[in-house]
């Protein structure tokens, strides 16, 4: 008697068989063919060799950390025309470009020396990386005050580089004055966007450039609509009320509340107000509205500020940031950035000095913490 196929066996070679087909099928999510959009300019990032061979596919996925990273070192080892020799390496990835591209200082980890290189791109850490990558080739890109309409919802940390890049012309909106700085960035749209920087830093022409559509952001439709919606509602009707001197005294308080409320929480020292830090927090604030950075406008470095006022210190940190109406949002986007939180909770300052500049023109309000011990 024929014996019948033992149950056993049948199952697990369905088993096996499912575990095959599951293993092969793509783990990323994203067409293979460019938007239309799209499409153009990156089969010429290709052709010019700007677009690694892993990132020639799925390119409407949301693009990785360590991805975008692939595409900051590609476009500077072009332009450079030299190979990233030196390497920072993370607890999390082994990536040869995360590592690479932390070695120019383009792009920093998320603390506790992780980088996090699955995770999504958000549309303002594109800018600012893109921004630090055209410093580090000594092509700074031109500093300007973000003007779209969300840009309190902009990290104040990541301010500077979306302003550069909309003011070069490298990365605009998504329509309705909309900059969106929390949505994620797909792969196309990282490639375009570094194409752009390339000719900008180049001075090469695209063969896109007289086109009108640019990747998911304003199109000339929207543009129009965007025109029609200024004049409707015209820049100077939101204009924030400007401050008198008794309000900035007592921002400058709340601020130093709100710094020993989360020393407080963290269990560390209090921070004792300085008069003369005060002042040289005041200048730096001044000079915030020139020049947007811890360099000051001379082209020193911010502490300088002290050696002006004869002021001894050991250690020292500064926080800047520009254009949150309140001492509270202030100090909310300084503790959700883990530089600016550092130095806030930092155990060697037993001092503080808050400075704050309102611009005459539009009211916008510049924030300075300086620290010392």
């Amino acid at each position: 008697m024929k014996k019948g196929y033992p149950l056993h066996r049948f199952v697990a070679i369905l088993a096996a068989f499912v575990l095959i087909v599951f293993a092969t099928l793509p783990q990323a999510v994203g067409s293979n063919t460019p938007s239309d959009w799209a499409t153009e300019d990156i089969t010429y990032a290709i052709s010019i060799g700007l677009v690694p061979k892993q990132l020639q596919t799925n390119y409407t996925k949301d693009i990785t950390r360590a991805e975008f990273c692939a595409l900051l070192v590609a476009l500077y080892e072009k332009v450079a025309a030299k190979t990233i020799t030196d390497r920072v390496q993370f607890d999390d990835t082994n990536d040869i470009n995360v590592t690479k591209a932390a070695a120019i200082q383009v792009v920093t980890g998320v603390g506790n020396n992780l980088f996090w290189p699955a995770n999504s791109l958000t549309r303002e850490q594109a800018a600012v990386m893109f921004s630090r990558l055209a410093e580090v080739l000594e092509q700074p890109l031109p500093t300007e005050h973000v003007a779209f309409a969300d840009r309190h919802s902009i990290s104040s940390w990541a301010l500077d580089g979306v302003g550069q890049m909309q003011r070069a012309g490298i990365m605009g909106g998504i329509g309705r004055n909309l900059f969106a700085p929390q949505d994620n960035y797909t792969v196309e749209q990282g490639i375009v966007t570094m194409l752009r920087l390339y000719a900008y830093l180049t001075g090469e022409t695209l063969p896109s450039a007289n086109k009108t559509t640019v990747p998911d952001e304003t199109t000339a439709e929207e543009e129009a609509m965007q025109e029609e919606t200024q004049v409707e509602e015209p820049e100077v009707a939101t204009k924030p009320a400007t401050l008198d001197l008794t309000t900035i005294e007592k921002y400058i308080q709340e601020v130093v509340t709100q710094v020993n409320i989360e020393r407080s929480k963290a269990q560390v020292n209090p921070l004792e107000g300085n008069i003369s830090l005060n002042h040289a927090a005041a200048i730096r604030a001044v000079e915030l509205e020139t020049l947007m950075d811890h360099k000051r406008p001379n082209g020193e470095l911010c502490y300088t500020v002290l050696h002006e006022n004869d002021y001894k210190y050991k250690a020292f940190g500064e926080n800047i940031a520009h254009g949150q109406a309140t001492p509270t949002i202030v100090m909310e986007e300084w503790m959700s950035n883990e530089g600016h939180r550092d130095n806030i909770l930092a155990t060697k300052y037993n001092k503080i000095g808050v400075g704050i500049h309102v611009d005459s023109n539009d009211n916008t309000i510049y924030w300075v913490q300086l620290f010392t011990d």
